[in-house]
């Protein structure tokens, strides 16, 4: 054989050696006779035009059911655009663009409530006058970090940028601080920092003087001697909001700390809540070499087939490692993520049995396809 010949290898999918059953049930049939993880693929002979092109390509093809997910999840409609348009005297409207997204409760970001006197604190020196337990910086801070903490004699500080996120507020320092640069040139200077403990465990400096986007994540004492924030300078996880009942109306959010749809969707960070729900779902993963993750709503359709050697595969066999990808973590982490709505059915009419909708958002306000309006304050 001339060793400039290339001849390719064809390797097996993983799925090559599945036996399937002749019998089909749904999800939630499925779910009672089964334990997961288990093999399936969908009935050829389900009616296709029950389910979206772009679901039914994902479906057609043996999938690795791993774990049911049972929880709250907001669903929310992109805002296109992050400057709110003023058409009336009587409110503020939002412009509403792009697909429609949906949040698990468990979702690990920090959001802010968008309304009419919303205002973040600038400055350093402010946010000492509200000496806050925690706080968010939504932007990159500087600050000073200690070099070597077992060194007393001569405490040296590093100059360093550190990327947003929920800092621990301590106490106020004062005093010349002795640090490097960049340039790794030495200077000392007199200030006055805040003494904080990043979500890492690390103590840093953070002066005075120093400019930002900051939001109050936990209150001190209220009866404490300090100025009170601003209620809507605050940063909230879903849980949080979920808890203090705010979704009793439609709200705009912005998205102040995570991650984005790993779908593009036209993702502006600033969205309408329209309503909650409680899902059930499935969380899959091809078996097509992709690994390509989905989650499935436990509904009446489609059926699936169980592969009947698919429990020795997993175990024991060529897909083992699958199994391993998905015990790894990375399924736990895609059930917290946010993700584009794709709905298997083209039109459901009805709450399906894996989704409950909260009655606090099934009003009109909840329905309508319509911007709200929130109040704003007019001159006269």
């Amino acid at each position: 054989m001339a060793s400039g010949e290339f001849h390719p290898v064809s390797v097996p999918r993983p799925s090559s050696a599945l036996l399937w059953s002749e019998k089909s049930l749904n999800l939630e049939a499925l779910l009672k006779e089964s334990t997961l993880p288990v093999v399936v693929k969908m009935n050829a002979a389900d009616d296709s035009s029950k389910l979206k092109k772009d679901a039914g390509t994902l479906l057609q093809q043996p999938l690795l059911l791993f774990k049911e997910s049972k929880g709250f999840k907001v669903i929310a409609k992109n805002v296109s655009s992050l400057v709110a348009v003023r058409t009336s005297r009587d409110g503020v409207q939002y412009r509403e663009g792009g697909a429609t997204i949906v949040i698990p409760v468990q979702y690990p970001g920090w959001f802010r409530v968008l309304e009419e006197d919303t205002v973040p604190i600038l400055s350093v020196s402010n946010l000492a006058r509200v000496m806050p337990t925690s706080f968010l910086s939504a932007k990159r801070v500087p600050g000073f970090s200690l070099l070597d903490p077992l060194i007393r004699k001569d405490i040296m500080y590093e100059r360093l940028e550190f990327p947003p996120g929920v800092f621990t507020l301590h106490s106020v320092f004062e005093d010349h601080v002795k640090y490097t640069t960049t340039k790794n040139t030495v200077k000392r200077k007199l200030l006055r920092c805040l003494v904080c403990v990043t979500g890492e465990g690390l103590d840093l400096l953070i002066p005075f003087d120093v400019t930002g986007e900051f939001y109050v994540v936990e209150h001190r004492n209220p009866n404490a001697k300090t100025a009170k924030a601003d209620k809507n300078a605050c940063a909230y996880t879903l849980k949080q909001l979920i808890a203090m009942g705010v979704f009793t109306r439609p709200l705009v959010l912005k998205l102040l700390i995570g991650d984005p749809p790993s779908k593009p969707c036209g993702f502006t960070g600033v969205m309408k809540v329209v309503d909650i729900v409680k899902d059930w779902t499935v969380i899959a993963q091809t078996l097509d070499g992709n690994r390509k993750l989905l989650e499935l709503p436990v509904l009446p359709f489609p059926e699936f087939a169980q592969s009947t050697n698919g429990k020795d595969l997993l175990e024991s066999g060529s897909l083992r490692a699958e199994l391993n990808h998905l015990r790894s973590g990375i399924a736990d982490q895609y059930a917290k993520e946010i993700k584009v709505k794709t709905s298997l059915s083209l039109k459901p009419t009805k709450p399906q049995a894996g989704e409950t909708r909260l009655p606090v958002l099934n009003g009109a306000s909840a329905a309508q396809d319509k911007p709200f309006k929130q109040k704003t304050k007019t001159k006269k």
